[in-house]
């Protein structure tokens, strides 16, 4: 919830629209297990493309327009790889990162996994 936060500050055209877990018939819809929505963040494309991990960052920031110098880090041999490398080790430590965070001044319940859907 802290990235989605910073992520709409930074959004100054309103490009994102993010949509919680939560929200009725949204796996559903989009065809995303609940399992693998809890491990990685998701980009639902308007031509309905689904891009997730290191590959949902790159397609973030590719859409805030101040950020566009970013995209070609994507075309550097491995960077692709290391940064979905990167995404999963952060994501599989969220408990430590929460930590972290709060050194910062961040709630600590915004790094918690949601609970599936009812």
């Amino acid at each position: 919830m802290w990235c989605v936060k910073q992520l709409q500050k930074l959004d100054n055209d309103q490009q994102l629209n993010p949509v919680a877990l939560q929200t009725p018939d949204v796996l559903k819809r989009h065809n995303i297990a609940f399992t693998d929505a809890i491990k990685s963040l998701h980009v639902v494309h308007p031509d309905g493309r689904i891009s997730n991990a290191g590959n949902a960052m790159r397609d973030i920031i590719s859409t805030l327009r101040w950020l566009w110098p970013a995209r070609y880090l994507w075309k550097l041999p491995g960077f692709p790889a290391l940064m979905n490398y990167g995404y999963y080790l952060v994501a599989n430590n969220r408990q430590q990162a929460s930590k972290l965070l709060r050194i910062f001044g961040v709630d600590a319940q915004s790094c918690k996994l949601p609970h599936a859907p009812q």
